[in-house]
């Protein structure tokens, strides 16, 4: 789309193939790259959104599933600039967007951003889907969705829901994903810089935790 033209340009004039070949190394060849570091995504990003500007919400959708099929994993990358850029902005409801997004092209790389990033974001302000919401990706089929229920709270400190934390952690614990025990880990390490009491009394309560869960939840703080 039209929108898009000068992003495409960007990023194929500043691709690098012995990079790229690394990349995707890295992420065991899920995907193809240009080999653009986040620096330097960051100042395309910077330079693209100068000559266009964000997308009106109500064309967001349309153009980050345009850029959601790109094979390159940058497009993924950006498009999920584009989208945290836009909800600060916005507050609109574009939670069926997020879902869309992280059961598409799943990894870890890009739900580990839509999860706090964006699903987080978007629930401090939409507060009566919350629940509602994460719910049923706690408790849905897809792994990617329940590791995203699992870590939308990361950025939440305070405001933790410690109630639905422990619902979902204790509704997957027993999977045998590595990473939904290492996002069980990960969301227990991240509130035990608010409450490491409450972590280490949840790990002690719950001994079926996996050993990978429960070394993370305790990276900081300890048996």
């Amino acid at each position: 789309m039209e929108y898009l033209v000068y992003l495409n340009q960007l990023l194929e004039a500043s691709s690098n193939e012995d990079v790229a070949v690394k990349m995707s190394k890295y992420m065991r060849n899920h995907f193809e790259f240009y080999g653009i570091n986040a620096p330097q995504r960051t100042e395309i990003v910077k330079q693209f959104l100068e000559q266009n500007g964000l997308p009106k919400p109500e064309n967001l959708s349309e153009i980050l599933q345009e850029m959601w099929q790109k094979p390159q994993r940058e497009w993924q990358y950006i498009a999920l600039d584009i989208f945290q850029k836009v909800i600060k902005k916005s507050k609109n409801d574009f939670l069926d967007l997020a879902e869309s997004l992280i059961i598409q092209k799943s990894w870890w790389d890009s739900i580990d951003t839509i999860a706090p990033c964006i699903v987080g974001e978007m629930l401090l302000y939409l507060p009566k889907k919350l629940e509602e919401i994460t719910e049923k990706w706690a408790f849905s089929d897809n792994f990617w969705l329940n590791r995203t229920a699992i870590i939308f709270q990361l950025h939440y400190k305070t405001k933790t829901n410690t109630e639905l934390l422990t619902k979902y952690i204790k509704k997957n614990m027993y999977n045998n994903e590595f990473f939904i025990r290492k996002a069980i880990g990960w969301a227990l390490r991240q509130y035990a810089r608010v409450d490491k009491e409450f972590v280490k009394k949840f790990v002690k309560e719950n001994e079926n935790l996996s050993n990978l869960s429960k070394r993370e939840a305790l990276k900081h703080i300890g048996k």
